[in-house]
């Protein structure tokens, strides 16, 4: 039986590795200690609900400050992007 612990740990994990700052920013942006965000990285703890709200909302604003970046350098490349909304 899968356990929350089990199901949000991976997902945490994963969005730590590929986020786009680093594991120190993403600990003071979000409000946690680096010790902390360590530990979620490495599967070793689960961080209560309110924390992986934080987290989230760190990850999405930088994924979302990307899109801008991106289509901002696509406009300047000569193509015409279309807006991306990201989910």
């Amino acid at each position: 039986m899968l356990t929350v612990n089990t199901r949000i740990r991976p997902v945490l994990a994963t969005g730590l590795s590929t986020a786009t700052l680093t594991l120190r920013q993403l600990a003071r942006e979000a409000g946690v200690s680096i010790y902390a965000a360590r530990l979620y990285k490495r599967q070793e703890r689960t961080p209560g609900a309110p924390v992986i709200r934080r987290i989230a909302k760190v990850l999405r604003n930088r994924a979302q400050r990307l899109a801008r970046v991106a289509e901002q350098l696509e406009r300047v490349a000569g193509r015409n992007p279309q807006p991306r909304r990201l989910e």
